[in-house]
C-alpha cells in the first residue's frame, strides 16, 4: 500500500513540474547590420513557451564572433500566424526576436 501511495504522488509531483521550453533555434542573421534573429514555433496542441534564455546567450556568442565588443540585447520581436483549422483559429505561430549587436 504504501508503494502505490509513493508512486501516486510521484506522478503527482511530476505533473506539478513546469513542462519544458521549446528551444528557439537561429533564423537569419545580419551581420553587416548586427542583428541576430532566433525564432521559436508553437501550436494550439502543444501551448509550450519557448524559452528564450538560451537565445539570448546565442545571440549574444554570434555577436562576439562578429566582433562586436558588448553581448547582444533584445531589440523586439514578431509574431506571425503560419496556419489556421477550419474554424479560423490560429494552429501554428512562429515567433521571432531580434536581438542587436552592441559596438
Amino acid at each position: 500500500m504504501r508503494i502505490v501511495l509513493l508512486a501516486c504522488l510521484a506522478l503527482i509531483a511530476g505533473c506539478a513540474s513546469a513542462p519544458p521550453g521549446v528551444k528557439p533555434v537561429a533564423a537569419g542573421d545580419s551581420r553587416r547590420d548586427g542583428i541576430v534573429t532566433m525564432a521559436s514555433t508553437g501550436t494550439i496542441y502543444n501551448p509550450v513557451a519557448a524559452d528564450w534564455r538560451p537565445a539570448q546567450a546565442a545571440a549574444a556568442r554570434k555577436c562576439r564572433s562578429w566582433g562586436y565588443g558588448a553581448d547582444s540585447r533584445f531589440a523586439g520581436w514578431q509574431e506571425a500566424c503560419r496556419g489556421y483549422d477550419l474554424y479560423g483559429r490560429c494552429v501554428s505561430t512562429t515567433v521571432t526576436r531580434f536581438y542587436s549587436c552592441g559596438s
